[in-house]
């Protein structure tokens, strides 16, 4: 609003002066002023209109017949270079306006780039642990969380190789994205565990869809000639300390281990 209000008062100071002082030459330069002015302050949806207007005066001004304004010589060759000059003024006016747009898209399109890279996993493409971290010290109300462990992962990494274990890891992490996708969040919580924040549901249906999702993981092919499975532990966050919900569902998880691997030990009653 400021940019507007201050090309008005140049376009209103500037035909003033020249409307005062008549059509002398040194006066008529004054006439470029508001059309620069635009270009600089203005975006090209205000500033291609205000030219418009600032010609249709400055037209005026030169045509008519005032006490200090003689009316302009019939030149047509030099109201096509006043012409002339105006259409390169809106020109200059588009060409940096849809510059300055592109600029503004790729800056926009740059900040969702580093904001995604701030709370995704590199590897999985999952949350990250300072994301998940930080969606459970804000939480607002009650849910569940789930802690996964992938059975024998060194087995993996050892006997088929890094590369080979990277990509268990890939795809565990889709298919526990799919198999949570309508009830919370999925997060890499480090190394060969992964977090599920679930959000929705109550309690025998959180039990019951960790299930199928520690059933599919277990029954997917992930191209290496071994089983591949997951430990979980479940635990209910209430409001408050989440470092408290953190230790409960991570003790589950290593009963779980305990018990035999490949099973899901639960914090609460279902």
């Amino acid at each position: 609003m400021s940019a507007v209000l201050l090309t008005c008062v140049i376009f209103l100071l500037t035909h003033f002066y020249m409307f005062d002082e008549g059509n002398r030459e040194y006066a008529l330069i004054f006439g470029l002023i508001t059309p620069v002015v635009a270009i600089a302050l203005l975006p090209r949806k205000i500033s291609l209109p205000a030219i418009a207007i600032q010609f249709a005066v400055f037209n005026y001004f030169m045509l008519s017949h005032m006490d200090v304004w003689q009316p302009a010589e019939d030149n047509f060759a030099s109201y096509i270079n006043l012409v002339v000059v105006w259409i390169t003024l809106a020109i200059i006016i588009w060409y940096f306006d849809a510059s300055r747009l592109h600029a503004y898209r790729k800056m926009n399109e740059a900040n969702l780039k580093l904001e995604k890279l701030a709370m995704t996993d590199s590897l999985t493409g999952v949350f990250n642990r300072h994301y998940i971290e930080r969606r459970i010290a804000n939480s607002t109300r009650p849910f569940h969380v789930a802690m996964i462990d992938v059975d024998n992962f060194k087995m993996v990494n050892d006997q088929f190789g890094h590369v080979a274990g990277d990509n268990v890891l890939k795809g565990i992490a889709d298919v526990l994205t799919q198999s949570f996708a309508s009830v919370g969040i999925v997060g890499r919580w480090g190394g060969e565990e992964f977090i599920v924040l679930l959000t929705e549901g109550d309690s025998e249906d959180i039990y019951h869809l960790t299930e199928q999702a520690r059933a599919k993981v277990a029954t997917t092919n992930f191209e290496i000639k071994a089983p591949v499975s997951i430990s979980i532990g479940l635990a209910q966050h209430d409001l408050g300390d989440y470092e408290a919900t953190l230790r409960k569902v991570d003790k589950a998880l290593y009963s779980a281990k305990s018990e035999g691997k490949n099973r899901i030990v639960s914090t609460f009653r279902y």
